[in-house]
């Protein structure tokens, strides 16, 4: 009970925080919505949030949306979407998003794509993915 009250003031304060356009706490807020911490599950809201956040080039709202869309536990797994969401990241600058990309198309079998992920992530600086182009 003191944990979910506890919650329940932090949701107040981080919602706060987003009405005034604090962009960092976007993605708690969300998460939040998603799997009902200190609220009831809102999965409509949450999604609306980070959705949001795309045209804003919220790197991190982004990254979050398309880990989501892999999962598969908060809205329905959908790759083709997380991959897109990926694809913006990294456009953006974003390594580890990149290498993400790079995961999923290996994941897939689709090794062009991966390895042109893992070359745009490692030329951004992501050690992971400079080991993984060395070990395919």
């Amino acid at each position: 009970y003191i944990a979910n009250d506890c919650f329940m003031k932090a949701f107040f304060f981080i919602q706060e925080a987003v009405l005034f356009d604090h962009r960092s706490y976007v993605n708690v807020l969300a998460c939040m919505y998603l799997y009902g911490i200190g609220t009831k599950v809102d999965t409509t809201r949450g999604l609306k949030l980070l959705e949001d956040e795309i045209s804003k080039d919220n790197i991190a709202a982004i990254g979050y949306l398309a880990r989501e869309y892999i999962k598969g536990e908060s809205v329905p797994q959908n790759h083709r979407r997380a991959k897109k969401l990926l694809e913006k990241c990294a456009s953006l600058g974003d390594a580890h998003s990149a290498y993400k990309l790079g995961k999923l198309h290996e994941s897939e079998r689709n090794y062009v794509y991966a390895i042109k992920s893992y070359t745009k992530a490692a030329k951004l600086g992501c050690e992971k993915a400079k080991q993984r182009l060395q070990n395919m």
